[in-house]
């Protein structure tokens, strides 16, 4: 077997130039793949619960994920620069970086600096960071880069969780650039979850119908020590609701859309009232579809019902049914806390992808995700009453551990965005705005334009509107999970992407043929020579196509550029296991266990995507894809990148 990789700027157009042509590296991950898939007998596997043609579906067995990294030492430079205090390892309160650090925080815009002796002069628009290639590839590499951790990551004060224990560092290292500008070390999209009542939010965020009583408990009230429940009752027969319009919040613009390559969980904890002829006999959770001018487009119900209160048993709530393939649980945390109810429990709905019965399209402001909850129902028609605490919404498909968000986006120190722009790589949803500056030493914490050279935001939506909707983490495309794989689509899958715009649109496919779409879809893969699918029982070749956007290489160039490439095949054991974790030095390392881990046929995910992966082989570069050397009258600058496109050929002949 062995593999090339080729590497083109106006790709499939007159202009089309190769700018690349070298072999990648096969290495022993891709061996066990072809073993696993060998030794994976029909005949074996008749007692799983998938059935054999599913497990043995060749998809399982083949390239389903790229990435893209760059040498160890950029990971603490560039965009991802953060000072600490050589004496605590935390961030330092005083000194020449400290206002650097908190006009990031403040702004989230991405702070780089030109040096004179790593970046071309001749002109403001160019930015060819330190060439650093990394360490030289290896038969038994298990991932692109060996350590990966970003200079915010080797802080001391940030800390991720790995198997219910706090480990060192922000977020867990892959080996490769990660994709978690947008707020991923905390997965709330929910804006004031602490308290929905804060004076400073008005009606933009929270709203409430039928409540004769809605107010925060007092300290020690929720579910865990040193929390605050919301007490909540009404007076009539009506539902009994609480909201967050996520069409008017600001957040909610940036994040949440339904998509197929995206689920959705939503959760919250709930603890019946002490006497509990008071407590509701349903509780009703709905993600529901929404237009940004607040009109119902779908509801995707999940219904809760009391049961026990009598003979002995304590009432709590079971889920009992679901819309449009709706899911839910029940985690009880206080099992007979008292002779009446069982005390705290957290309840959650789960939509994967677009769920069913096609009522949830793709959305691109027409579509938003808008978690509401209500309760109704009582022995006492008079007055219904319960408690609330921690509403989360997230891009994963079953609960994550609770985090709250005590404003409109997590603060640094809640894993909120301003910290995760200092991790990388790529734009986020709604766009990252980005400066070089000068210098960062003594920058003025007060002054957002302090030092800066030049300014602007990836992708450049003022230069093609078109470009602004095909990158990878465009709310039309969604392909790139928050560790930075980007999804692979087979043979068989149609190409084209569907967006709604701001002109309301409703979704029609663009792209339906041509070599535009392979920019607006992940990697694309083709079996024989590319264009010439019928000649591969002569020629033996696969190909896997994907245009980098200029958006995308041009963010990524600020955060040390992109000089390592992967190729990645399905770990099947610890996906189906739910072993969420990565190989680092040639072990798996997991991080923790998947509540309802991913079983074939696997979709891909972004956000949280549930699949591992094996690298399969590898390519490092020289040069780095997304430097720009302006001379002053190119075209191509800071604010104009060029689309380059990877096309990577297996032969098996």
């Amino acid at each position: 077997m062995r593999g090339s990789v080729e590497i083109y700027s106006g790709y499939g157009t007159e202009n089309q130039e190769l700018v690349l042509k070298e072999d990648n590296l096969v290495v022993d991950g891709a061996g066990e793949a072809i073993c696993d898939m060998l030794t994976t007998a029909s005949g074996s596997i008749s007692g799983v619960s998938n059935s054999s043609s599913t497990l043995t579906d060749a998809s399982n067995f083949t390239i389903r994920a790229f990435s893209m990294g760059k040498g160890q030492k950029s990971y603490q430079r560039h965009g991802h620069f953060f000072p600490k205090d050589s004496s605590s390892y935390t961030f330092p309160t005083v000194g020449d970086y400290h206002g650097y650090v908190n006009l990031v925080r403040k702004d989230t815009r991405v702070r780089v600096v030109s040096y004179v002796d790593e970046n071309i002069t001749w002109t403001v628009k160019s930015f060819d960071p330190v060439n650093d290639p990394g360490l030289a590839p290896r038969p038994v590499d298990t991932s692109l880069e060996r350590d990966t951790r970003t200079a915010i990551d080797r802080t001391l004060d940030q800390a991720h969780k790995m198997n219910g224990d706090y480990m060192a560092g922000r977020a867990h290292a892959f080996g490769h650039n990660l994709n978690r500008i947008m707020s991923n070390t905390n997965p709330n999209l929910m804006s004031y979850t602490v308290d929905p009542l804060d004076a400073n939010l008005g009606d933009d965020f929270w709203t409430s119908a039928n409540l004769s009583n809605f107010n925060v408990s007092s300290l020690h009230s929720g579910p865990f020590y040193g929390t605050s429940a919301l007490h909540l009752s009404g007076s009539n027969n009506s539902n009994h609701l609480i909201r967050q319009r996520a069409y008017l919040s600001p957040y909610g613009r940036a994040k949440r859309y339904f998509h197929e390559n995206l689920d959705h969980t939503f959760s919250v904890y709930t603890r019946m009232p002490d006497d509990i002829d008071k407590a509701p006999a349903t509780l009703v959770m709905n993600i529901r579809a929404t237009t940004q001018a607040g009109t119902v487009k779908a509801n995707n119900v999940g219904t809760f019902t009391k049961t026990g209160g009598a003979s002995g048993i304590p009432a709590h709530f079971v889920f009992s049914t679901g819309t449009n393939g709706i899911k839910g649980d029940v985690e009880t945390l206080e099992v007979g806390s008292t002779s009446s109810h069982v005390g705290w429990q957290r309840l959650h709905l789960r939509l994967e992808g677009l769920g069913s019965g096609g009522v949830n399209t793709v959305g691109n402001r027409l579509n938003y995700v808008d978690p509401v909850v209500y309760f109704t129902g009582s022995t006492n028609t008079s007055r219904k009453e319960m408690y609330q605490y921690g509403y989360q919404l997230e891009e994963s498909f079953g609960p994550t551990e609770y985090q709250s968000v005590s404003g409109i986006r997590p603060t640094l120190n809640e894993g909120g965005i301003s910290g995760d722009t200092f991790l990388g790589c790529y734009p986020d949803v709604s766009g990252t705005r980005w400066a070089i500056l000068n210098s960062i030493s003594g920058v003025d914490s007060t002054n957002s334009t302090d030092k800066v050279i030049i300014s602007g935001i990836y992708p450049d939506v003022t230069n093609d509107g078109a470009a602004y909707r095909t990158f990878f983490n465009c709310s039309a495309v969604r392909a790139m999970d928050q560790n930075g794989f980007i999804k692979v689509h087979d043979a068989s899958t149609p190409l084209g992407m569907r967006f709604d715009d701001e002109h309301g649109n409703d979704g029609s496919a663009i792209y339906t043929s041509g070599v535009k779409n392979l920019q607006t879809s992940g990697m694309k893969m083709s079996v024989g020579t590319l264009g010439s699918p019928g000649d591969f029982s002569s020629t033996g070749e696969v190909s896997y196509t994907c245009t980098i956007s200029s958006g995308d290489l041009g963010l990524a160039n600020l955060y040390g550029g992109v000089f390592k490439l992967g190729l990645w095949t399905i770990d099947l054991p610890n996906t189906m296991q739910g072993n969420y974790g990565h190989y680092h030095d040639g072990k798996f390392s997991p991080i923790n266990k998947v509540k309802y881990p991913a079983q074939p046929p696997f979709n891909f995910k972004a956000g949280f995507n549930r699949i591992v992966y094996k690298l399969f082989c590898e390519k490092s570069l020289t040069l780095n894809l997304g430097r720009v050397k302006d001379n002053g009258s190119d075209s191509g600058s800071l604010l104009g990148h060029q689309d380059l496109t990877v096309v990577w050929k297996l032969k098996f002949i």
